[in-house]
């Protein structure tokens, strides 16, 4: 076994079951590569020489490089072989091909130059999907940040209304106790008083000290028909 110490991704570690399926992929292949060609020489040298394949007693860093070199095309023609089929399964339809695809069904594959440049085309077919699919990922991924952040934004503004409400509800609680007392000590009430009677004696005796210390006639019958309608208001709530 040989052994490479590099830094990043752990070296590939081979088993004899993967040896075989290389092996026996460059020896039924159509066509081979320099390094498929030269590795299937390399099988058949051992089988001559000493009655078998290669196994992984034989493994040197020359064997090894020239194997993780034809693993990867190995992986890479397989997948090859899927998308062929998906383009054949298109033109059968009603799904118009690209003139990619129709580049790639136009190969005569029984021919070297032929198998050849249809095996880099479907390279370029893998690679132009595999950017497609990133593209629409990042789209996806911008979309769903662009509703969490619509989302949390929502989100934010309602705790802060939430709690200006709640600060209005706890000063105006202040409010209704202190003048509830003021009333008491006044005398103006000497009985319980309900909420809503704090709230509509408060709101007549504000309009009506704005309507006396304001200078315009006017504007003091403005409050005053104010005052009427909130008292209105409050009534109506109280008969709820």
């Amino acid at each position: 076994m040989v052994n490479k110490v590099k830094r990043g991704r752990p070296a590939k570690v081979f088993t004899d079951t993967e040896l075989r399926e290389i092996l026996g992929f460059v020896q039924n292949i159509s066509f081979r590569t320099k390094a498929q060609q030269q590795l299937h020489e390399m099988n058949i040298s051992c089988l001559s020489e000493h009655y078998r394949t290669l196994d992984m007693s034989d493994l040197t860093a020359e064997l090894y490089d020239l194997l993780k070199i034809v693993n990867r095309q190995k992986n890479a023609y397989l997948k090859n072989i899927e998308l062929y089929k998906i383009i054949q399964h298109k033109s059968t339809i009603t799904i118009a091909l690209t003139q990619l695809e129709k580049e790639i069904l136009g190969y005569n594959t029984s021919d070297r130059d032929g198998f050849f440049n249809c095996q880099n085309a479907l390279n370029t077919y893998n690679k132009l999907q595999k950017i497609a699919q990133a593209e629409i990922k990042r789209v996806e991924s911008e979309s769903r940040k662009k509703a969490l952040d619509s989302t949390l934004k929502m989100q934010t503004e309602g705790q802060k209304r939430r709690k200006e409400n709640e600060r209005r509800k706890y000063w105006l609680g202040g409010v209704i106790q202190k003048y509830e007392k003021f009333l008491k000590e006044s005398g103006v009430y000497s009985n319980n008083l309900s909420v809503e009677d704090v709230l509509d004696q408060l709101v007549k005796d504000a309009i009506q000290m704005h309507a006396i210390f304001s200078s315009n006639n006017y504007e003091q019958e403005v409050y005053l028909q104010e005052f009427d309608r909130l008292r209105d208001e409050i009534q109506n709530d109280k008969r709820r």
